[in-house]
């Protein structure tokens, strides 16, 4: 909600002075990376990739999936998202990516 919207709210005006300080609000509203820029340069798609698997999530999908794995190229950073039932689909997962990645690209 807005900050204006909050005077409206009984025990919120401290929020308003000018002297209010939410650190969460400041961090929610980031302007920079979290992480230092890589030293590593790539020179060609599938050079190195990034990998991320994600999950469980509580409440599954309409197709009953609680997981995804995101796969980033760092050179080109095209992304390849594969949902999943359970973590035991991870390495079929990445092996399906890699099978992919030499017939269409190599």
């Amino acid at each position: 909600t807005s900050m204006s919207k909050m005077r409206y709210i009984p025990d919120c005006k401290s929020v308003l002075s000018d002297n209010f300080f939410c650190e969460t609000c400041i961090l929610a509203k980031a302007h920079r990376l979290p992480f230092e820029r890589s030293t590593i340069s790539t020179q060609h798609s599938f050079e190195l990739v990034h990998m991320d698997l994600w999950g469980p999530y509580r409440v599954a999908n309409i197709n009953g999936a609680k997981y995804f794995i995101t796969i980033v190229d760092d050179f080109t950073r095209t992304t390849w998202t594969q949902l999943l039932h359970n973590k035991t689909q991870v390495f079929p997962a990445i092996e399906h990516f890699l099978n992919m990645v030499e017939a269409q690209f190599q």
